[in-house]
């Protein structure tokens, strides 16, 4: 597993809202990660499956509600989605009255972060394009779905019901 990081960074597409996430020392890490079929997940990523990452609102360094092309969506009657209304990236997620817990759609974190760091001197050209070795990157710990996967009801047999790790759940999480 790789070591907790500080910080990462990532953002919307064009790069007109950017945010910084904080991990200290009582954050959980790995990141509690999770995975969505949900019907409004879908058409609001574009996937079929929306990869995410709950974190305590805190862990936002940024405010990324500041920004002039932040824009925010009632999705239903209890869940708040934001978005970039510059190029449409969909950012986060939280429900109304759960106020430590924000999520973050995995998608719009940064590359290096991710994947790792392109290795210098690797790249190499192939029949399907060009190959490079990267370094480091957070990709298990980012995208393990330790905290399970959302609205199981919908996977789709074949394609997405491949999912393992994590508890299944036919609808959202438990809310106490």
């Amino acid at each position: 597993m790789a070591s907790r990081p500080e910080s990462i960074t990532g953002g919307c597409l064009c790069g007109s809202i950017r945010y910084k996430i904080v991990f200290p020392g009582d954050a959980a890490w790995p990141a509690q990660a999770a995975t969505c079929q949900c019907s409004i997940c879908r058409k609001w990523t574009g996937s079929l499956i929306s990869h995410e990452i709950l974190i305590h609102p805190s862990q936002l360094v940024d405010d990324i509600s500041k920004s002039v092309t932040y824009k925010e969506y009632h999705s239903t009657e209890s869940a708040i989605r934001s978005f970039c209304s510059q190029c449409g990236s969909g950012l986060t997620w939280r429900i109304i009255g759960m106020d430590d817990m924000l999520v973050i759609f995995t998608g719009t974190i940064d590359e290096v972060y991710l994947l790792g760091k392109k290795a210098d001197g690797t790249e190499q050209q192939t029949e399907l394009g060009v190959k490079f070795e990267r370094e480091g990157g957070l990709y298990k710990e980012l995208t393990t779905p330790n905290m399970g996967h959302l609205f199981w009801n919908n996977a789709i047999p074949g394609i997405t019901d491949h999912e393992t790790g994590g508890t299944k759940f036919l609808q959202s999480f438990p809310q106490e």
